[in-house]
């Protein structure tokens, strides 16, 4: 069969982050397993107050532009640190330029520059930080809050993502696309959370991440004595793959997203590596901790590398078998 046409493909970055790399899986018609992140696929992003959020899609999306050799357009409506901005990005190999979104009182103008930008071919990544903190024009001027009118940030959010999901069609290369928003406790006892800015961008969101953190081990607390922590991902919702699936990132302190570290965390979880008296294990590596910790703050990339080896024969979602019956 053949399409008539315009027709696209979900493209794929592998970000070298194991375990989210495999969180994605999607089976070819050959029966193997597809992995790496869409990067044409617009990504919902959302989880409790500082979780990392932030830190996630700005790194997911510095590798993606990289590997194009393109730029990042941020809109970041609730601030940013530049210093500690510039650090994660350069963390994980991205020297692009991220062309800020800024500049007007009137939210929807700069939601424009944002989109103009993504309309550029030499910009791979758009990302708005965050929904919920989109103030709509209306609430801006209004002389008194009796005057806002509801419902003004959802159909802001919604135009937007319908621009996003048409521009994405017609444009040559791929452009990514991470909306950043809250997740609060439901007022509904029918429904577990909500996300503000309207169920148009659940809609139009190909991909649902959940952010939360996780534990280095169950005695552990959720940040280490050094500042560092795990962000962990729950795909949500993938329309052209498996949901459910969970991926871990380590982000070290005053550094960022960590591959060393990352690595390490995922060998735990797939089996690989072993916990043995406070020590990681596998084979002859043999470290605590602190160890780690302080190789990874040293910038000792190689001291990791036997993990990242061994985690390259790992796939979480094993190929579809043939049937014995089928013919070849």
């Amino acid at each position: 069969m053949k399409f008539v046409g315009k027709s696209h493909l979900t493209t794929r970055t592998i970000t070298g982050f194991r375990s989210l790399d495999l969180a994605f899986p999607m089976f070819s018609k050959t029966g193997e397993v597809k992995i790496g992140i869409p990067n044409n696929l617009p990504v919902l992003a959302y989880g409790a107050k500082s979780m990392g959020k932030t830190t996630l899609c700005m790194a997911i999306g510095g590798i993606i532009a990289q590997e194009q050799g393109k730029d990042i357009a941020l809109r970041s409506i609730e601030g940013f640190d530049a210093e500690w901005t510039a650090a994660q990005l350069e963390a994980i190999g991205f020297d692009g330029k991220v062309r800020l979104a800024e500049g007007d009182e009137n939210e929807e103008k700069n939601i424009d520059s944002l989109l103009k930008f993504m309309r550029d071919e030499d910009v791979a990544v758009g990302i708005i930080d965050s929904i919920a903190a989109i103030q709509p024009e209306a609430e801006v001027n209004a002389k008194s809050v009796v005057e806002v009118q509801m419902g003004r940030r959802a159909q802001i959010t919604n135009k937007m993502m319908r621009h996003v999901t048409n521009l994405s069609f017609w444009r040559e290369s791929p452009i990514a696309f991470f909306a950043i928003t809250h997740e609060y406790k439901s007022y509904s006892q029918y429904e577990p959370s909500t996300k503000p800015g309207g169920d148009g961008k659940q809609y139009l969101s190909r991909i649902h991440i959940k952010v939360g953190r996780e534990k280095w081990a169950q005695d552990s607390k959720y940040i280490l004595d050094d500042g560092s922590f795990i962000i962990k991902g729950t795909i949500e919702q993938f329309n052209y793959g498996i949901k459910g699936k969970e991926f871990w990132v380590f982000c070290l302190a005053n550094h960022g997203l960590h591959y060393g570290m990352s690595a390490v965390f995922d060998a735990i979880q797939f089996n690989v590596a072993q916990r043995k008296r406070g020590r990681i294990v596998l084979g002859e590596w043999s470290h605590t901790l602190n160890e780690m910790l302080a190789e990874a703050h040293a910038g000792n990339d190689e001291f990791f590398q036997p993990v990242v080896d061994a985690l390259q024969d790992v796939y979480s979602v094993q190929p579809k078998k043939k049937d014995e019956n089928e013919e070849e």
